[in-house]
């Protein structure tokens, strides 16, 4: 069979040619529920020959493997960086599609996503559409309407972070950064869920992270990992 070098195609014409290879694939194979297994191999071969591989235009390579990152439901990469070196996967992550684990009509209506974050440390900055500048280091995450993200009580954990910020003369409105506005509640949640999985948690055993938050929201069943930008010296921002 001869070699598809996809670089060649805008993402456009990727999407469509998904789509074709998906019905065909259907035609053939049916989707009878004991062929499951097979499908979802299927699927997972489909997603990863649609890859980027063409790195020789650093800007067109960043932008196709953001989009790639982001049309699947993909794991962050397992990378032995903190959340500062991997933030350029944060935008992916948040454009991913996961409806099917937070089901909702609109995504539009009074709910918030925030975070709490401490403003001795190092800021985390990413892109606008994944939060921005947060202000500080995260250590909580949370969703909520009203006055609720201004109220500092949450885990012991979180109240020993909270009164060492306070005791080292920084305002109480120096912690509080609100990221992303006018959600549905289930969008809320789904961003949450996503923002806890990328930072991590402190008291996790599997992936150590920055977060006092004591539980892992839901996360989809994905279907790969996270494809690597070809050189970080490229995306550094």
């Amino acid at each position: 069979m001869k070699k598809i070098h996809l670089a060649q195609f805008s993402s456009d014409e990727l999407r469509s040619l998904q789509e074709l290879i998906k019905t065909e694939l259907i035609k053939r194979h049916g989707t009878h529920q004991k062929k499951c297994s097979k499908s979802i191999m299927r699927r997972i071969l489909i997603i990863h020959g649609l890859r980027p591989e063409d790195y020789t235009n650093e800007e067109r390579a960043i932008t196709e493997i953001r989009l790639y990152n982001s049309r699947f439901l993909l794991a962050l990469p397992r990378i032995k960086k903190p959340p500062f070196m991997r933030k350029h996967y944060l935008s992916s992550l948040i454009a991913q599609n996961w409806k099917e684990l937070y089901p909702r009509e609109t995504d539009i209506g009074e709910y918030y996503v925030y975070a709490h974050v401490d403003p001795r440390l190092s800021t985390f900055v990413t892109t606008e559409d994944a939060g921005g500048n947060y202000g500080g280091q995260p250590f909580y995450i949370g969703k909520g309407i009203g006055n609720r993200a201004h109220d500092l009580k949450r885990n012991e954990g979180h109240g020993k972070t909270i009164k060492e910020i306070l005791d080292a003369t920084w305002p109480p409105t120096s912690i509080v950064n609100i990221l992303f506005t006018g959600l549905s509640e289930l969008k809320a949640l789904e961003i949450e869920s996503k923002l806890i999985y990328f930072f991590g948690i402190q008291y996790s055993i599997e992936r150590k992270g920055w977060l006092v938050n004591l539980t892992q929201p839901p996360v989809p069943k994905f279907e790969g990992t996270m494809t690597f930008f070809p050189n970080e010296a490229w995306i550094d921002e």
